[in-house]
């Protein structure tokens, strides 16, 4: 399939419908687009997207939408939906109520789902075809209740009972697959009496809580305990290592860690309510960590020990729980430098993470935004497992993107490889941030064929923000992000090859109309614009004082771009909108928007209505007027009562008005 131009967002959805029968295709794909391609057509704005790979060059990508719905869209490697799932996401243009969804695959080609659903959690299995594993539906289960410090009497015997009513809410899923068909899911309980705990549960491969593993395993057992922001990473043995964030009243915030076994008890050396992995005065924020392969992990975070700046830091703890040799007690400092904020995730809470993944061999690429130079600028170091640089490395970290302006929320990708992939937000250009990404070896350099300075996945018109990105086969990369082209913010996505090629071909519409005026004519009022030629048909609209927009007309564009438009209902002496809605934007978005006085000499003449006869009998009332007939519109009669408010009703004009 051959597809020479694409300009608006409905040819891309008619281009999807034909294509979504067709197989995975090469990756050098004709269906993405310069500048990202929308992951769906909706009504409703998009933020918070997340993506993970689906193994075969392809990607699942989940979001918010309308701000409190929660929708999948599996992307093909050509950038067509996967057949079986419709183009406005797997559940319709309904959507699952939810906040703060997060996303992983299964590595069988499918992928895990879990977002906050009210005070409860709520999880899906999909497979490529976006159903469940061994069902014809995309099924959705939700979290069983959980107690508050599960297994320790006192704390129902601390409750304070008029705190005890209020419903405990569960926030910010994580999940971490099980490598096994599974999932680990990690959560924070907020019970409102007895503070707030990291939880652990399993799903099994139907998406349902694991019968045989204790769901809401808590991670500490006391009465009032602060755990926020956790974290997670599989322990090579079918466990789980878990951190969070700790509040101290003497310390501040801390990171701690434990390891839940496959069968749901502590790991020997462990403790439940967590081992230090840097307990310092300043606060430790933002945790990250990967396994090392030999039942430990590395984390990283923010620290905050040399008061006024933030720096990021280090630790390692063995697969018994205590620091790996020649690794000090509260971590080590990866770069001297003050780091920018980390990237935050939650819409109601958010919390902060560190971007960071394993590089294969038991260590792990670390990326932030460093503000050693400016506002901020994206550095990545590779450290490995006792703590040393990676050859080739530099001290301090290596230089990803130094361009002006605030370069930002990097988001990493492991090649299975070598390497890494690395997105960012980059504000080089006046005008709006932008999504840039780069690859690099296990080494330190930049892959050949890659832009110093990295490459630009889209720098069209609007914000482009909080990108995400998931690996592909051989080095290729898919990147999500949310943009604001059109206004209300959409979720587009793109396909990076492993030497850095971008999509060719016209980018999807950035809609524009020039407003060029308007003049009498014949008692009516003739309003024109210019286009860019091939938009298709627009929709004229029009507003009044403290009215609404109101569609007027879809009107077709002539060969050169130019709209023109007869408005035969105007009122002389009346001020009156007018704007252009482009079918490209959804929901509406209004361009080329300008307001004119109609002249006393045009349009039509100011109405008059004189009252001729009104009577009332037998509980009914007939009431006649007299109106101006020269192109005066249609008339509706209303009526008020005593202490009430106008209402319309019926009323019927005759051929003498």
């Amino acid at each position: 399939m051959t597809v020479r131009k694409l300009l608006s967002l409905a040819g891309w959805c008619a281009l999807v419908a034909f294509s979504g029968a067709v197989g995975v295709r090469t990756v050098e794909a004709t269906d993405w687009r310069t500048g990202g391609i929308p992951v769906v057509l909706s009504e409703f704005p998009q933020t918070q997207p997340v993506i993970c790979g689906d193994g075969a060059g392809g990607a699942y990508i989940t979001w918010q939408e309308a701000g409190n719905r929660i929708q999948l869209q599996h992307l093909l490697a050509d950038g067509t939906p996967a057949p079986g799932w419709p183009l406005t996401g797997l559940w319709g243009v309904g959507g699952r109520y939810g906040l703060d969804p997060d996303l992983a695959s299964d590595g069988h080609g499918g992928a895990f789902l879990a977002w906050v659903t009210g005070y409860s959690l709520a999880f899906s299995h999909v497979s490529g075809t976006g159903v469940l594993p061994g069902s014809s539906t995309p099924d959705v289960a939700e979290a069983p209740p959980t107690p508050a410090a599960a297994d320790d009497p006192s704390a129902a015997r601390a409750a304070r009972p008029a705190r005890a009513q209020k419903q405990p809410r569960l926030r910010l899923p994580v999940l971490v697959p099980d490598a096994a068909g599974g999932s680990y899911l990690l959560w924070e309980y907020d019970s409102f009496y007895a503070g707030t705990m990291t939880q652990v549960g399993r799903l099994s491969a139907e998406g349902t809580p694991d019968p045989a593993w204790p769901w809401g395993f808590g991670m500490d057992t006391t009465y009032w305990t602060f755990q926020k922001g956790p974290v997670g990473c599989l322990d090579g043995a079918g466990g789980v290592i878990v951190a969070w964030r700790k509040g101290d009243l003497d310390t501040g915030w801390d990171i701690f860690a434990s390891r839940v076994t496959r069968t749901g008890s502590i790991a020997l050396g462990w403790a439940r309510s967590g081992m230090p992995v840097c307990r310092l005065r300043g606060n430790q924020d933002a945790p990250g960590v990967v396994p090392d392969g030999e039942g430990g992990a590395l984390f990283i975070w923010h620290d905050g020990r040399e008061a006024g700046r933030e720096q990021i830091f280090a630790q390692h703890l063995t697969a018994s729980g205590v620091p790996a040799p020649g690794w000090p007690a509260d971590g080590i400092r990866v770069c001297r430098y003050a780091t920018a904020p980390a990237v935050a995730r939650g819409d109601n809470f958010p919390r902060r993470y560190s971007s960071a993944v394993p590089d294969g061999g038991g260590g792990i690429y670390i990326a932030w935004s460093d503000q050693r130079a400016d506002a901020g600028d994206i550095y990545c170091q590779r450290l490995l497992p006792d703590g040393r640089l990676a050859p080739g490395w530099p001290a301090d970290g290596l230089p990803v993107c130094t361009a002006p302006g605030a370069q930002e929320r990097a988001s990493l990708a492991a090649i299975e490889s070598g390497g890494v992939l690395v997105a960012w937000q980059d504000r080089r250009d006046v005008g709006g941030a932008d999504i840039y990404a780069t690859r690099l070896t296990a080494d330190g350099t930049i892959v050949q064929g890659w832009p110093d300075q990295g490459a630009a996945v889209c720098r069209q018109p609007g914000e482009q923000t909080l990108p995400r990105i998931a690996a592909a086969p051989g080095g290729a990369a898919v990147v999500a992000w949310q943009d604001e082209r059109c206004g209300p913010a959409r979720i587009f996505a793109s396909f990076l090859s492993a030497d850095g090629t971008l999509p060719g071909g016209e980018p999807v519409l950035i809609p524009s109309a020039a407003w060029l005026g308007a003049a009498p004519f014949d008692s009516s009022l003739r309003v024109s614009w210019q286009v860019e030629p091939g938009s298709g048909p627009v929709v004229v609209h029009r507003a009044e004082r403290d009215s609404l927009w109101r569609a007027l007309a879809t009107v077709a564009l002539d060969a050169t771009g130019r709209v023109e438009f007869v408005d035969s209902t105007v009122f002389a002496g009346c001020r009156y909108g007018y704007a252009l809605v482009l079918p490209a934007c959804r929901p509406a978005s209004y361009f080329g928007e300008a307001w004119l006085d109609v002249p006393s000499d045009g349009g039509i003449p100011p109405p008059a209505a004189r009252l001729l006869a009104a009577t009332a009998t037998r509980g009914e009332a007939s009431l006649a007027w007299q109106v101006s007939t020269r192109g005066s519109p249609g008339v509706r009669v209303e009526r008020r009562e005593d202490c009430g408010a106008w209402t319309a009703t019926a009323a019927i004009r005759d051929s003498f008005g």
